[in-house]
């Protein structure tokens, strides 16, 4: 399943029981998580289980998520966790622990941004596998940057950079950061305001590792094969994508940042190769994806020229890749015409209240 660009809030309410932010349960695989907006959860704002052997690792991917009621991302086992933005939680920022049937093994976590006032940016308890722990920002007000337990012969560390000690491990920490001058505008609040870019000069910058390098960063931005550290790709004229706020994620579309079915996906150096888009909705990051219309009530997103539609998707789910340019808007225009009458024709014939899809993967009605 794909759980992208969803704005998830206030699950803290006193007549909320549980309260998590997104929760993937046990024994589900291959799940891409990517692009949602998480804040003031009662729980996790996302958790993660383990596959328990059915399939591929669940991805967690360019999130932001602050104000978290437990941990911000909570994950048993079997999960490739990267380019998210952390801003506060009530316990660790990431925390890998054993949950259910699952312990910490089959996991990858890099390139996070990690700001944490009261705990650990990230701890890893009861290790049984291979975990990797690479190119995060980590910043420990309180807590240690890294606090790990179990086989730490099955722990690699490299390129972490931030505040805030090692505890139980030694490796790969650069623990002489500054949240005030690594940072475009961060601070220990927990909240917004708070810009997490990196600033000119900042520590951040080429300090990671590049046997853990992935291709794009939190905005879809390619890294271009330089391993800044972080959630983000540093550009000196500053944040080329969306500034961090309460409301849905907008994208900037970047192409090669992540694909939709029938798009070729990026990957990931040193972190097994998996898929950094998936089988997107859309085609606002390749040319594939389920629809490309988004003219009035299409499926998807809009296509990767930023126009209406976009090009269509090479997918084997397509749907309509209609765009409308000054060249083409007569021929466009009659071709929607006729599709209108065509479904005024079928609705007339289906009165019966159920949904009407016109054209193969077009928009859908109800009646």
């Amino acid at each position: 399943s794909l759980i992208e660009g969803n704005y998830v809030h206030h699950t803290n309410a006193s007549t909320v029981v549980q309260g998590d932010g997104i929760e993937i349960k046990e024994g589900s695989y291959n799940n891409i998580v990517r692009d949602n907006v998480i804040h003031d959860t009662n729980y996790p704002c996302i958790l993660s289980y383990s596959t328990a052997g059915n399939g591929a690792p669940n991805i967690i991917e360019r999130n932001v998520l602050w104000n978290c009621g437990d941990h911000a991302i909570q994950s048993a086992a079997d999960a490739v966790i990267r380019n998210n933005i952390i801003l506060g939680a009530a316990a660790n920022g990431i925390a890998m622990q054993p949950h259910q049937s699952g312990a910490p093994s089959n996991l990858v976590v890099v390139h996070n941004t990690v700001l944490n006032a009261t705990n650990d940016a990230i701890s890893a308890r009861g290790i049984t596998g291979s975990v990797v722990i690479a190119n995060n920002a980590l910043y420990a007000h309180k807590g240690s940057a890294i606090s790990v337990a179990g086989e730490l012969g099955k722990l690699t560390l490299a390129g972490n950079y931030g505040v805030g000690a090692f505890d139980g491990a030694s490796g790969e920490l650069n623990s002489s950061g500054d949240i005030g001058a690594d940072f475009v505008a961060a601070s220990f609040s927990g909240a917004l305001p708070n810009d997490v870019f990196p600033a000119p000069g900042s520590g951040l910058i080429g300090a990671g590792n590049v046997a853990h390098l992935v291709v794009d960063d939190f905005n879809g931005t390619p890294r271009g094969g330089v391993a800044d550290v972080g959630a983000y790709a540093f550009d000196a004229s500053g944040n080329p994508g969306w500034p961090l706020g309460a409301g849905p994620k907008s994208e900037t579309p970047v192409a090669g940042a992540g694909a939709g079915a029938g798009g070729s996906a990026g990957t990931v150096a040193g972190a097994g190769g998996e898929p950094s888009g998936g089988a997107g909705v859309g085609g606002t990051r390749a040319s594939g994806g389920v629809g490309g219309m988004q003219a009035s009530a299409g499926e998807g997103e809009p296509g990767a020229s930023g126009s209406v539609g976009g090009p269509m998707p090479s997918g084997d789910e397509g749907g309509c890749g209609c765009r409308i340019e000054s060249g083409r808007r007569a021929a466009s225009v009659s071709w929607l015409a006729g599709l209108v009458l065509v479904g005024l024709t079928v609705e007339r014939r289906r009165r019966s209240g159920r949904a009407l899809r016109l054209g193969a993967g077009a928009a859908t009605r109800e009646s």
